[in-house]
């Protein structure tokens, strides 16, 4: 996809590096060491910068009440584990803006994603990634 991927092996390095780094997008393991995916969630949204940009849920647990939590601690979409490529890449898609001005083309010349982050994902996305940095 093109994506520049930077990992964190729980959620106080994923609060950390989010802290330290301005990602585009976080994808969350809802359960990790030391700090699970909903506190390290909240803990993000309340870093400067972090109110609005997409945190994404990933876990095996894709129940109502799961999605519900993750909702809940500040995560604005879910992805269910085991992650199908399409599904995911139509997520990020959904969650990451395209750049306006058509420059910079990638992949099979579709505009590259960019920063800012809707609150809100749009209905439809026609843009594939460029180099960005998530979680």
């Amino acid at each position: 996809m093109g994506l520049e991927v930077d990992t964190a092996a729980d959620g106080v390095e994923a609060m950390e590096k989010a802290g330290n780094r301005d990602y585009a997008l976080i994808l969350m393991d809802v359960q990790m060491p030391r700090m699970d995916g909903l506190a390290a969630t909240r803990a993000i949204r309340a870093l400067p910068g972090w109110r609005d940009r997409p945190i994404l849920a990933m876990t095996a647990n894709a129940f109502a009440e799961d999605r519900q939590a993750c909702i809940g601690a500040g995560m604005n979409d879910f992805v269910a584990k085991p992650v199908e490529p399409e599904e995911l890449y139509g997520i990020l898609l959904r969650w990451l803006e395209p750049a306006g001005d058509g420059a910079g083309q990638t992949m099979a010349g579709t505009r590259p994603i960019s920063a800012p982050i809707r609150d809100n994902p749009p209905e439809t996305a026609d843009a594939a990634a460029e180099p960005i940095v998530w979680s």
